[in-house]
């Protein structure tokens, strides 16, 4: 059973990866394990979450992101934690390789750092236990705008045993390596359905869709804001020092993080997220867009389904209203139109 897993027995692996050159230029800039969520990177977030849920040890496994980690921003006095720094690429089975140390570990568990609600650890133990399986795969519920079958999130639930089915050395991959030598080998596989989506994320559209979940899911936000009082659905919260004018209209769900400022006239619509000192400026709408800290939106733009950068400044009469989602920086207007209409540039 579930509960008879010693946590301090479980260790868990955290996959960090690359930057993304080439598909999506926000995240060749900035891996996407520290895109921000609520004030904090998905990463500080996790990890804050697996402590909380009395996981004792956790090693990051990162590649050429390692340089633009905070190492003292991402330690918790809770979690014994480990780093691996990856300078050649070795698969996600040679993260599992490289990161169990000991051997004293009763259960792995595998995380991509990119995940914006992670789920309960007792819930993956016991899909674990009740599979009877050596390896237990973790898969989203489907989504109805996406695929009518259920999607991997990237957590894996396993035994040290299979261990003994990784090389010793060299690139090994989970998916197209370690699952099936062992079923070759006759070791159980299982698949599991998470009650909901983790979050998991690669680019600027899958981190909105991670967002609404996040934002849908009230209990996942874990934050200690106030309700916009002047709205009865109780799906606005408002953060310290937050100036929201009393001629802007805000449709829930939507976060406005301390010191934001909405301006007369604006329309914000959910969800959404408006980080730390953020600005939208007069008549302005914004639609299921996150604006990291310190980004400013002018007056009368009309930015739908975005991602605006830190410090990003879209000037007035901007319109970002693409489906694929739109990198707004330092006013660079001309980028988001190319962005827009050639991804692949």
């Amino acid at each position: 059973m579930a509960n008879s897993i010693e946590m301090r027995r479980v260790k868990a692996i955290i996959l960090v990866g690359n930057r993304d050159f080439g598909r999506c230029p926000l995240a060749s800039r900035l891996p996407t394990a520290l895109w921000p969520v609520l004030g904090k990177s998905v990463l500080e977030r996790l990890l804050k979450h697996l402590a909380d849920q009395g996981i004792k040890k956790a090693v990051i496994c990162c590649g050429d992101a390692s340089s633009l980690l905070d190492k003292r921003d991402l330690t918790d006095d809770r979690l014994e934690l480990g780093f691996v720094d990856e300078t050649l690429p070795v698969g996600t089975a040679g993260c599992i390789r490289d990161a169990v140390g000991d051997g004293t570990e009763e259960l792995l568990m595998v995380f991509p750092a990119s995940i914006v609600c992670p789920p309960k650890i007792d819930l993956l133990i016991k899909a674990h236990c009740d599979g009877q399986s050596d390896l237990t795969v973790m898969l989203n519920p489907y989504s109805h705008s996406n695929t009518d079958m259920d999607e991997a999130s990237g957590i894996y639930v396993c035994n040290p045993e299979i261990l003994e089915h990784i090389p010793n050395a060299g690139y090994f991959d989970i998916k197209e390596g370690l699952i099936p030598k062992m079923l070759r080998a006759g070791k159980t596989v299982h698949a599991a359905r998470l009650p909901y989506h983790a979050g998991n994320f690669r680019n600027q559209q899958e981190y909105l869709c991670a967002i609404s979940s996040c934002l849908e899911n009230a209990s996942t936000m874990n934050v200690n804001f106030e309700p916009l009082n002047r709205y009865d659905s109780g799906e606005v919260w408002v953060g310290e020092n937050a100036d929201v004018d009393p001629e802007a209209r805000i449709n829930g769900p939507v976060v406005i993080m301390d010191g934001a400022k909405i301006s007369s006239g604006a329309i914000v619509l959910g969800p959404a997220i408006l980080g730390e000192n953020t600005t939208v400026g007069r008549k302005s709408v914004v639609i299921n867009s996150v604006l990291w800290d310190n980004a400013k939106v002018g007056s009368n733009c009309n930015i739908r389904r975005s991602v605006v950068d830190y410090h990003g400044v879209v000037r007035d009469n901007t319109v970002a209203q693409k489906k694929i989602l739109t990198f707004l920086a330092l006013g660079c207007v001309f980028v988001a139109f190319l962005w827009s209409y050639w991804p692949g540039l």
